[in-house]
């Protein structure tokens, strides 16, 4: 039968939208239920189509054919949406750092010119909707030939549409020498694949199964986008294995393209 969301949030299928935030916010303070699992739920039901895709076919059939859903979003954004917590990727103030922290004597010696570079994987998700981050890391700071070390955070603020392998530099966030300037800190930012989507810049790909003998009897396919929008497509015949269509606007975010968007390419594969 799959699992049932209203079960795992604790709340009747008749739940307001309101209910259900309450029942998600005070199920994570908890701890009894994996963090995962009522972040899946809470992504179901607070959203009105999804939710009723699922009263109509259950949670297997949400997963499998044609619709595909699969959980991908960040638990921690999720949770300020339903705490009421401004969700908007407002980069009026995009960058604060650094923080100092106790320090350490201890640690190998640097090239004081040199930038500390930071690897930060993103999600494909991540990049649409933009986001906030906290980075922690330590810098060094030489004075009259001693070099201490100490930790750092910076906060930095990135819009929908994040490009593949941004790098963000934070001049003055570095390394310290003597009275020199301080240093640069380097943040690369590296999409993880997503297990649905293939990114090409701002447009997106996905492989769809199709029998064709749903093709032949005219059925439409439902599929889910980047943003859970469910998208109803009619298929015209096909005799290829593959049949391909576009779908303009339902891509990724186009950096400064005023919410411009790429373009969705269904791949259909025959099943």
């Amino acid at each position: 039968m799959g699992l049932d969301y209203y079960a795992v949030l604790n709340v009747p299928r008749n739940a307001t939208t309101e209910e259900i935030k309450r029942a998600f916010v005070k199920s994570t303070s908890s701890g009894e239920t994996d963090l995962a699992l009522l972040s899946e739920a809470y992504d179901v039901l607070v959203s009105v189509k999804l939710r009723q895709l699922f009263d109509d076919v259950g949670e297997e059939g949400l997963k499998g054919e044609p619709y595909f859903y699969e959980f991908s979003k960040d638990s921690a954004q999720l949770l300020k949406e339903a705490t009421g917590e401004s969700t908007a990727t407002d980069c009026s103030t995009i960058v604060k750092y650094p923080a100092h922290g106790p320090t350490d004597t201890r640690k190998p010696t640097f090239m004081w010119n040199s930038p500390i570079k930071l690897l930060i994987n993103v999600h494909l998700v991540e990049c649409f909707y933009g986001f906030i981050k906290n980075i922690h890391y330590s810098r060094a700071r030489v004075s009259n030939g001693v070099i201490t070390w100490g930790p750092e955070y910076a906060t930095v603020c990135l819009k929908p549409g994040l490009p593949h392998k941004t790098v963000v530099v934070l001049p003055g966030a570095g390394h310290i020498y003597e009275d020199l300037p301080p240093g640069e800190v380097h943040l690369l930012f590296e999409q993880i694949p997503d297990p649905r989507f293939s990114r090409y810049e701002a447009d997106l790909q996905l492989q769809q199964p199709l029998a064709l003998a749903d093709v032949f009897q005219g059925k439409p396919v439902t599929i889910i986008g980047i943003d859970n929008k469910l998208i109803r497509l009619e298929i015209p015949m096909v005799t290829a294995p593959i049949h391909r269509i576009t779908i303009p606007g339902e891509g990724m975010p186009v950096p400064g393209g005023n919410g411009a968007r790429g373009n969705l390419q269904i791949i259909f594969t025959g099943s």
